[in-house]
């Protein structure tokens, strides 16, 4: 059976567009993990800080002014 210049033309549309959309969706969960990973690490320095506030090594001023620099107010 031989292909046709008409369906090996429609297959590589068919593939492009396969890859593009697997681009689209790797990139797309390349950054939601991206974005996952940075509130972890955010809220990780945030659990360090309330252990050093609960331990006494720091005040409530410091306290108050690092947690709202790590939060962005």
């Amino acid at each position: 059976m031989l292909l046709t210049v008409k369906a090996i033309k429609e297959g590589f549309f068919i593939l492009l567009l396969l890859i593009v959309i697997g681009l689209v969706l790797f990139l797309y969960f390349q950054r939601n993990q991206t974005n996952i990973n940075s509130q972890r690490k955010i809220h990780d320095a945030i659990d360090i800080l309330d252990e050093r506030y609960a331990r006494g090594e720091i005040d409530e001023e410091e306290y108050t002014q690092r947690k709202k620099i790590l939060r962005g107010d």
